[in-house]
This record gives C-alpha cells, structure tokens and sequence, in this order.
C-alpha cells in the first residue's frame, strides 16, 4: 500500500485528522514550513508559533514530535 492509500485510511477510520486550530490531544506532530532568509538562515518563526501554540493545549505527559512534554 503506498502512503496516499494509508493516509486515506486512517483519515477514513478517524484515527488521523487534520486542523488549523490546537485542539487537545495525547501526541502533536507539528508540521510548518521553515523557509530561508536572504542570508540562507532559516526563518524559524513558523516552528516557534506552532510550539508555542501546541504548548497552550498540551498537558503533562503529551508529547510533540517525540519529545515528552
């Protein structure tokens, strides 16, 4: 099965969804674009902004991205 079909899935049995707000949870995948600055430095105001905001809505023993909160 390729991903597209496994996404489908999950999405179809309401074990994955999507939002644009914070909504509260046990883990938290943030996915946010970090493009490059004119000096090719990373603009990491996107990652702050979605951390910041997951960490309003998480609670003790959640995670993000891995990490234990």
């Amino acid at each position: 099965m390729d991903l597209d079909g496994l996404v489908q899935g999950v999405v179809s049995r309401g074990t994955l969804r999507a939002s644009l707000q914070v909504e509260t949870g046990d883990v938290f995948v943030i996915a946010v674009p970090t493009p490059f600055c004119d000096n090719h430095v990373p603009d990491t105001s996107y990652v702050m902004d979605a951390t910041t905001n997951v960490a309003a809505a998480s609670k003790a023993g959640d995670m993000a991205d891995g990490l234990r909160l």
